[in-house]
């Protein structure tokens, strides 16, 4: 048997003898620090594993509102966060979910990737978690700076998990997909988002 053999046989035994829980978290992390190895493997495989991949994308979502609501409160010195982060939810949440369809959709479109976009989707939100728990100790001293460091670095993370799961699942069109993909996730939402927080804030 190979070095690389031994190599793949002892990481599955060792991924064996971890609890469920502790898995999914070593694949979140792994798809956050490795992404381009991260989704050649899951490329490998016969079958999707789509109920991970969105529950991944659920926990960064809630780490991420919840984060971000805390840091809302800390900026404005506020009271009643359970009433923020419910508010944030209702309003925020239909918008996560809307941008992880159209994501998704580009990816089975334009991508061509089949119903293996929605892992890709999915495990692509894993920054989101990663960012809230990294600026989380800075939120109750810096939530400002916090909050922009998160928002600024978050797009560019994600790209990155979505260019590398199209590489790996064989598109060659990558540079193309990921435009289309940023520009229908992230800049259309965000003007949508922008000129009603300017008409809101005009009719105030």
């Amino acid at each position: 048997m190979s070095d690389d053999a031994l190599g793949e046989a002892s990481e599955a035994a060792q991924r064996r003898r971890l609890p469920p829980v502790l898995e999914w978290l070593q694949d979140g992390w792994w798809a956050c620090s490795a992404p381009l190895g991260f989704f050649a493997h899951l490329a490998a495989r016969d079958h999707g594993r789509p109920v991970p991949a969105l529950g991944t994308a659920a926990a960064a979502w809630v780490a991420a509102l919840s984060v971000a609501a805390l840091a809302f409160v800390r900026a404005t010195e506020s009271e009643g966060y359970v009433v923020i982060l419910g508010l944030a939810a209702v309003a925020i949440g239909p918008l996560f979910v809307l941008v992880s369809v159209l994501g998704g959709l580009m990816l089975l479109g334009p991508g061509g990737m089949g119903g293996r976009a929605w892992e890709v989707i999915g495990w692509s939100w894993a920054p989101a978690g990663a960012l809230a728990l990294a600026v989380l100790p800075m939120v109750p001293l810096f939530p400002t700076v916090a909050s922009a460091l998160a928002v600024l670095t978050f797009p560019i993370w994600h790209l990155s998990l979505i260019g590398a799961g199209v590489a790996a699942f064989g598109n060659r069109h990558r540079v193309r997909t990921v435009l289309i993909y940023a520009l229908v996730v992230f800049l259309v939402p965000g003007s949508v988002a922008t000129l009603a927080l300017l008409a809101a804030l005009g009719a105030a």
